[in-house]
């Protein structure tokens, strides 16, 4: 993921940008390079999507299904798409599954944070925000060994 190509859809354009920041600062340890970031791109600005360099970028339901058919096929296979509307992941290459009961967790978290959005303020929202990614990454952290097997030969040394 660090070097991808990565496209958050939503209907709600307002959260893209507190989305794609909370997403860069979680994966600013992890990661050197700079992402391109958009929080919300435009129907006329649709060829950024044909740019060789990593990026984040957010984009509406409505642009999304406008260009989804003609642009899919085009987009480099490094490209993944997630949709928080419905929580569809789409992405040219087999990627390795989110661990769970950790990604239902955050999914559940976020649908209840932005269900009661209108009654936060903006800074309320983003720290809710950050605070339920930054929950998730030490929880994957934390729980490492599913990511790690020890077959019988690493196991005698």
């Amino acid at each position: 993921m660090l070097e991808r190509k990565i496209i958050l859809i939503s209907r709600n354009i307002e959260y893209n940008a507190i989305l794609i920041e909370s997403l860069l600062e979680l994966l600013s340890p992890l990661n050197k390079s700079v992402f391109t970031n958009i929080s919300f791109l435009k129907l006329e600005m649709i060829d950024y999507l044909d740019t060789p360099l990593p990026f984040v970028i957010g984009i509406s339901t409505k642009v999304w299904n406008q260009i989804f058919m003609s642009k899919w096929n085009e987009v480099s296979d490094d490209t993944i798409a997630y949709d928080f509307d419905t929580e569809l992941l789409m992405t040219k290459l087999d990627i390795p599954s989110p661990p769970e009961p950790i990604t239902s967790i955050l999914q559940h978290t976020l649908n209840d944070l932005f269900s009661k959005s209108d009654a936060l303020t903006e800074r309320e929202f983003t720290i809710n925000l950050k605070q339920a990614f930054f929950n998730y990454m030490l929880l994957v952290i934390n729980d490492f060994r599913v990511f790690y097997k020890i077959t019988y030969e690493q196991s005698i040394i």
